[in-house]
């Protein structure tokens, strides 16, 4: 659906930003009102070679996902929602698992020491969180129950 044809309840703006370790000179991109087709390459790249992709949502002004930020190593990924709630202590949230069990170990994503629990390596559940943004502007209940606060891990 093109962002002309939104009635207002059903129009967002969004920004993608995205990188990725392939070494073509041109893989950092910038879109306002990517196509979803855009969305998608950056984060099959970013998956295949290693990088990130950052949804970010710019109107409404209020909407509550600030920014979906996905960063990759090559295969796997932590997914980050960046919101605009009053209590700092909910504007990050971190992807779990739903299926993971106990603590298994820490794994680096971009140098960053993770919960194995917090890695994502399945592609199609990856694009659900920016897909999900960039057709509705937010997140599904079900997709942002696998969100936690950073306060509030899984135990060890």
């Amino acid at each position: 659906m093109l962002f002309d044809e939104m009635n207002e309840e059903e129009a967002h703006l969004l920004k993608l930003t995205s990188d990725n370790e392939s070494g073509k000179p041109s893989s950092f991109v910038r879109w306002r009102m990517p196509f979803w087709e855009d969305i998608e390459l950056a984060i099959n790249e970013a998956y295949q070679y290693g990088g990130f992709a950052w949804l970010e949502v710019l109107s409404p002004e209020d909407a509550y996902i600030k920014k979906i930020s996905i960063d990759f190593e090559v295969g796997k990924c932590r997914i980050l929602a960046i919101t605009r709630d009053e209590d700092p202590k909910n504007e990050l949230l971190e992807w779990w698992n739903p299926q993971a069990g106990e603590f298994t170990g820490i794994t680096l994503i971009r140098d960053d020491e993770t919960d194995t629990r917090m890695v994502c390596t399945d592609l199609a559940v990856i694009k659900q969180y920016p897909r999900a943004l960039f057709e509705q502007g937010k997140l599904t209940e079900e997709l942002f129950s696998h969100f936690r606060t950073q306060w509030n891990p899984m135990p060890r």
